[in-house]
This record gives structure tokens, C-alpha cells and sequence, in this order.
């Protein structure tokens, strides 16, 4: 079940923690719509591939981050790293790739 985009928060909110519970690629749909909204229908800024570079190293911190929280199983966080980190692998190869043309 889609929600429509009304009945979610602003395109404005400062984080999209509203998108948790939301189908992942829905969730996406919705993320993107809202850079659209804010940023213009164009792209702006280094190519999406190194954003995305980015965005998984942030990703990692943050999981990295929660390594000290009580509530969070270790081996959970240690499962997120690993995948995190395969992830980081596929996108550098992506990179690699675009490099080369």
C-alpha cells in the first residue's frame, strides 16, 4: 500500500525519519521527489555515483556510531558494517569504472 505524498510530512523536514516505515522503494520515490521539489527538477552537483560514495561513508559512521548504544545487538551492528562495506566495495567499482571511459 502506497501512502499519497500529502499524507506524509513536509518536503521540508529537517530529517525523513517519517519514510522509516514506508516501503524502501517507495521511501526512495519519496526522498527523490523532495530533493526535486527543493533542489529543482535538474541535477546539482558532483555526479550521483560520488555522492553516493559519500553517503555510504556516512552511513558507516552513523552504524559505527551506535556501536556504544545498550539497545542495538552488536552482532546486528557488526552484520550492518560488513554489508556497509560491500556496498563501499560496489560503488568504488562503479567510480573505477566511469574513470576509465
Amino acid at each position: 500500500m502506497t501512502e499519497p505524498l500529502e499524507d506524509l510530512a513536509p518536503v521540508f523536514v529537517r530529517d525523513h525519519s517519517d519514510l522509516i516505515h514506508v516501503d524502501p522503494m517507495r521511501a526512495v520515490e519519496i526522498k527523490y521527489q523532495r530533493g526535486r521539489e527543493r533542489y529543482g527538477p535538474e541535477w546539482v552537483g558532483p555526479r550521483p555515483i560520488v555522492c553516493a560514495h559519500d553517503e555510504v561513508l556516512d552511513t558507516l559512521a552513523y552504524v559505527l556510531y551506535e556501536r556504544d548504544a545498550d539497545d542495538i545487538d552488536e552482532g546486528h551492528i557488526d552484520e550492518l558494517v560488513t554489508r556497509l562495506l560491500d556496498v563501499l566495495q560496489g560503488v568504488r567499482m562503479a567510480i573505477a569504472a566511469t574513470e576509465k571511459r
